[in-house]
């Protein structure tokens, strides 16, 4: 105090809060169907499910966003703490923890806290930054209500979201009708329709003209691909 010297040093420690949440995990499209309706639907497919199960799910979901990583195949963040501990390069960590867990990086780290500045400038950068790859899946996350937490991953660094699942906007907006077949080819409005097997969930992209009361009209293929008979319930979120 009598020189009037003060400084907030971030710290980095490791912990099991996440323990038991719902992971909602990462997945794989095909480039040619990237920026179009069928990523929507085989992200927010999920999320209807989790809102028509809610009993089989914890209330908190959390997403890993993968990291920072440079064009030869290097991470800042590993390169700066996890390789210290461990005789292998950033690829063949990953290679490990995809085809395993993360599990082992955990016993391995020490478990006293880690002080951010004595990480190379390049690492603290990188400190929950999502990889460039990963922004359409930030822009959807967030639009479903996944905000930025205070967890990072302990292999790259990349950021963790958090969101509770009866606050995202597919769960909050998804609503559930009676069948009724028709054969008219329809039209309307596009939708995330899917029904309410558990064993034999599906769900596909519709169009629907959703009115007044607890009936829904839908047409027969639309019917045969849920696989869903008349007064069966569907359930729909706008796409």
């Amino acid at each position: 105090r009598q020189h009037q010297v003060h400084n907030h040093i971030p710290v980095l420690y490791m912990t099991h809060e996440l323990t038991g949440k719902t992971l909602f995990c990462s997945l794989t499209i095909s480039p040619d169907y990237r920026n179009t309706d069928y990523f929507e639907l085989l992200s927010r497919t999920r999320l209807l499910f989790m809102g028509l199960f809610k009993e089989r799910f914890d209330e908190d979901v959390i997403v890993e966003l993968q990291g920072v990583s440079t064009e030869d195949g290097g991470c800042p963040f590993w390169d700066s703490l996890g390789r210290h501990f461990f005789d292998m390069d950033f690829a063949t960590a990953d290679h490990h923890s995809g085809i395993k867990s993360k599990t082992f990086i955990a016993e391995l780290m020490p478990s006293h806290p880690i002080y951010v500045p004595l990480l190379t400038e390049e690492a603290q950068a990188s400190i929950a930054v999502p990889h460039a790859a990963a922004e359409t899946n930030c822009q959807l996350l967030h639009r479903e209500g996944f905000r930025v937490g205070n967890h990072i991953d302990i292999f790259d660094g990349g950021p963790t979201l958090s969101g509770l699942v009866n606050d995202l906007n597919t769960v909050k907006s998804m609503h559930s009708k009676s069948v009724k077949i028709t054969t008219s080819n329809g039209g309307g409005v596009k939708y995330l329709v899917c029904n309410g097997h558990f064993s034999d969930f599906r769900c596909v992209i519709g169009q629907l003209t959703d009115g007044i009361g607890d009936v829904i009209r839908i047409n027969r293929s639309l019917a045969e691909a849920l696989k869903v008979s008349e007064k069966e319930r569907i359930t729909f979120a706008a796409l």
